[in-house]
């Protein structure tokens, strides 16, 4: 009996330590551009970094791609796919300097711990830009696709 009890105790602690774990163990979802990272520079970056060339700064546009990674008048790009220390994006995001700090000081808008952290794995993720859904056609999914679906989940 003490036996039993023993390796149920050992089972139980298991059990309570896979529970505790588990979060931290699993993987960070995938940074979705147009759900997470698309609000987060409408709100802090496109002012000044958007799609108006008159108001633009420093040649920089954020909202497309080419554009991000190509960077602005200082010829370094401001985003690296896959590697958030090489661009400058997250580097003035992150900056100290009064004169570097983006955005900047007296736009009084400071990104937030989780947006730096969004921005951040969304880089580390590979910094895929997307279409807003309402501008991606249609795919039509086979059938075959489905039924191999169906069976790899049931």
């Amino acid at each position: 009996m003490i036996r039993l009890l023993t390796y149920f105790h050992l089972w139980l602690a298991g059990l309570g330590l896979m529970v505790c774990l588990s979060p931290h163990l699993r993987a960070a979802p995938p940074v979705d551009f147009v759900r997470d990272v698309q609000p987060i520079l409408a709100e802090h970056c496109s002012h000044c970094h958007g799609a108006d060339p008159d108001s633009r700064q420093s040649g920089l546009r954020l909202d497309l791609q080419e554009a991000a990674l190509r960077g602005g008048d200082s010829g370094e790009p401001a985003i690296v796919p896959g590697d958030p220390s090489m661009g400058t994006l997250l580097a003035r995001i992150l900056s100290d300097d009064e004169d570097d700090i983006m955005p900047p000081a007296e736009e009084h808008n400071p990104l937030s711990p989780p947006q730096i952290e969004t921005l951040k794995q969304w880089i580390e993720q590979g910094a895929v830009y997307a279409s807003h859904w309402a501008f991606v056609s249609p795919q039509k999914i086979p059938l075959d696709s489905i039924a191999e679906h169906v069976n790899a989940t049931a």
